[in-house]
């Protein structure tokens, strides 16, 4: 009989402070020594976002926090009591066997080679590697027939595979008929985490109160507890989480591995993947998530979720739309760990000015496969999440950038008009396309607005007791930023075009237009700069 214990079993991926390369660790070294480890990080931003929500599960089984006191006097702690987590351990120590017989770790026990007509190959856990059922690969080209994981790579799929899963037909078991399967909890969803100086402020910072019998952070029921702690298997039926507990480690799909011998060497190569746990209906996430943004969407019809997450968009940036994620307002909520935070500084828990990066992780999908995922930084001030003068200067900011950027889209819809003689719709859309120029904008505003938000919460002034901020260099410096950027991005859309006549009137009038509209728009904000009496 196999055995691979994550408790003892060296198999999350550290960089201990001091140290440049990553080191596996097991999940008793990593909570216990957490004050010790800079940053807990994995190739795939799927499986490092996984990996803190699991480790997150176990410290709220053991620490709650209850309030903001219990969460400070741990936080002050500077490390985790190793008693509790030790006794915790020990006593749910074969629930963590990868390959226990009855509860395999994340897995259904009772399923059984027999159980199916048809095992998938390993890759099946892992997205960016092609196999069967998973026609988009991300990075990794390597045929899956003969390649096989090693306990460690497949307990951190493992992890990454429940709240990341897509929907689509999975596979059966013997004697089911239905294997239509939503996807997991995150699979729409663009999820925070405050990064601290080590994994143990990283930890403490996205550990929000615990208390079920007020049901906080979200609904809950005496049976709420993590799914290593359950006797019963994971069911093919719809039904709401239990607690948060019960949705941090939710169980989306009934999963198997075999190990086996090669070389000497215990690894897996098959894996049996069928529907699980089904979250319906889906708006029932808002109420058990706190790591996620979400949209308020009153005009909701029926079927249509009235609480929609924020997610990534392929051609927008998620810092394009920072501002949903840092407050809430009539429009969306931020995420729950980050007005936890605000409370916290608030109470005097924490202090205001902490500066941290706010890591964003996500998948975008295209019908029943990964297209692309995506890991995103932002370097901020706790103030963001609570200072509504700051977050109406970031606002605003934001309006500016968007402003000249739908002017940069008119300039370059004109330009193809005037390039072509004569031109139909289609033409003038097609050659549109081929001198996009909108992208280029965007992403060399991306540096300069990280520069920007570090600046805006620097650039801080008092006014009859009222903090202002931006009004001496921070604001400007922005739009200087963007005003860069913009004639940038024209300048890239008409170099390539030939030097007849046509085309250098066309570029000239374009260069004309965009700038005298970019200095109106601009001239339009200047007046507001000035620091208010």
């Amino acid at each position: 009989m196999h055995s691979f214990n994550l408790v003892d079993e060296p198999w999350i991926p550290v960089r201990p402070i001091g140290a440049s390369a990553t080191q596996l660790m097991g999940l008793r070294d990593v909570l216990l020594g957490a004050h010790a480890i800079r940053e807990l990080v994995d190739p795939s931003p799927l499986v490092t976002v996984s990996l803190h929500r699991l480790l997150l599960a176990i410290l709220h089984r053991v620490f709650g926090p209850r309030d903001d006191a219990e969460w400070a006097e741990l936080y002050e702690g500077g490390s985790f009591p190793p008693q509790p987590l030790e006794d915790y351990l020990q006593c749910w120590h074969d629930r963590f066997d990868l390959f226990h017989e009855k509860y395999p770790f994340y897995q259904k026990g009772s399923i059984q080679r027999q159980s199916v007509t048809k095992l998938w190959p390993v890759t099946r856990l892992a997205p960016e590697i092609a196999s069967p059922g998973n026609a988009t690969t991300l990075f990794d080209h390597t045929l899956p027939e003969g390649v096989a994981f090693t306990p460690d790579r497949a307990a951190r799929y493992l992890v990454s595979l429940h709240p990341f899963t897509v929907g689509g037909l999975f596979g059966l078991l013997k004697g089911e008929k239905d294997k239509a399967a939503d996807a997991g909890p995150l699979a729409k969803c663009a999820v925070v985490l405050l990064r601290g100086r080590t994994l143990f402020e990283t930890l403490m910072l996205n550990m929000v109160r615990y208390d079920p019998e007020f049901d906080e952070p979200c609904p809950s029921s005496p049976e709420d507890s993590p799914a290593w702690e359950r006797d019963d298997d994971t069911q093919p039926v719809d039904r709401l989480p239990k607690g948060y507990l019960d949705y941090l480690t939710w169980q989306s799909r009934r999963v198997r591995l075999f190990p086996e011998v090669q070389d000497g060497r215990v690894v897996v190569r098959e894996v049996i993947i069928v529907k699980g746990c089904q979250l319906r209906p889906s708006e029932e996430i808002a109420n058990y998530e706190t790591m996620v943004a979400f949209r308020k969407n009153p005009r909701a019809g029926k079927g249509e979720n009235p609480r929609p997450p924020v997610g990534f968009r392929e051609d927008r940036a998620m810092w394009r739309d920072s501002h949903v994620i840092f407050q809430s307002t009539d429009t969306h909520t931020q995420p729950r760990s980050l007005r936890w935070i605000a409370e916290l500084i608030a109470m005097g828990r924490l202090q205001e000015e902490h500066r941290l990066p706010l890591e964003i992780y996500g998948i975008i999908t295209d019908q029943a496969n990964i297209k692309l995922w995506r890991h995103e930084v932002l370097p901020v001030s706790t103030r963001y999440f609570s200072d509504r003068n700051l977050y109406s200067q970031l606002q605003r900011a934001l309006a500016m950038a968007e402003s000249v950027g739908q002017e940069l889209d008119r300039t370059l819809e004109q330009l193809a008009r005037d390039l072509l003689p004569n031109p139909n719709r289609d033409e003038i859309n097609n050659l549109r396309k081929a001198i996009n120029a909108t992208p280029t904008y965007w992403a060399s505003l991306e540096v300069p607005f990280h520069h920007f938000l570090l600046e805006l919460e620097a650039d801080r002034q008092l006014v009859q007791g009222r903090p202002i901020y931006g009004y001496g260099y921070a604001m400007r410096n922005w739009m200087d930023a963007i005003k860069q950027a913009g004639r940038l991005a024209l300048e890239f859309a008409v170099s390539g075009l030939d030097g007849n006549a046509r085309n250098l009137r066309a570029a000239v009038n374009a260069r004309g237009r965009f700038n005298g509209r970019l200095n109106t728009l601009l001239a339009q904000e200047a007046p507001g700069l000035e620091l208010p009496a």
